[in-house]
């Protein structure tokens, strides 16, 4: 759990807390300012970090790495788990292979000629990827995209400020709105709508 001021774990054994600590005091002020975390199938605990770096946490060996000094906004798998969905300088969509320890980048103005204006484009606030490699984004509104084809398109102009998006194990992509939650059927393209109470 990634906390303002420190990063906790809760133990399901013991129904205890404990605040993590690395031993590399260089490693503390990162460790101190985390945003975001995200664990992988291997164990391995991926930390976005507020201005310092990206944290590799091993919790069976209890060590810190870091592979990256820049904040992170947001992370998740990639649909095949062999890359981090990695957000961070205003890019249109990163990734991260952990085992070469390289990004791909993708900017936003390789994709200019398709959007009507840029305010309506917006920041890569959240995104995930599903089993069909399709991209799923919110950018203002819910955006796919599809590296196949390298073309985007929004799923519903009206709705507004999207963060964030998730997809769950049947491939339904959610995502919170203004005015609540909704789901999309990627096969369908309909949307339901959850209202906040």
């Amino acid at each position: 759990l990634s906390e303002t001021g420190w990063l906790e774990q809760f133990d399901t054994r013991s129904n205890q807390w404990y605040r993590i600590l690395t031993a590399d005091a260089a490693l503390q002020f990162a460790v101190s300012n985390t945003g975001i975390t995200y664990s992988d199938r291997s164990g391995i605990i991926w930390i976005g970090t507020k201005g310092n770096r990206i944290l590799k946490y091993n919790a069976d060996a209890e060590k810190f790495h870091k592979t990256y000094d820049q904040s992170v906004q947001w992370m998740a798998a990639c649909s095949n788990d062999s890359e981090v969905i990695v957000l961070k300088d205003r890019r249109f969509l990163c990734t991260f292979n952990p085992y070469s320890g390289k990004f791909t980048v993708l900017n936003d103005s390789a994709f200019i000629p398709q959007i009507n204006s840029f305010s309506d484009f917006g920041i890569t606030n959240s995104a995930v990827q599903d089993r069909n490699n399709v991209y799923w984004m919110s950018k203002q509104s819910l955006l796919r995209f599809n590296p196949s084809t390298n073309k985007i398109s929004y799923l519903r102009a009206s709705d507004r400020n999207v963060f964030p998006v998730f997809i769950d194990h049947d491939q339904q992509i959610w995502f919170g709105t203004e005015a609540g939650l909704s789901m999309l059927d990627p096969v369908s393209n309909h949307i339901t709508d959850y209202r906040y109470p």
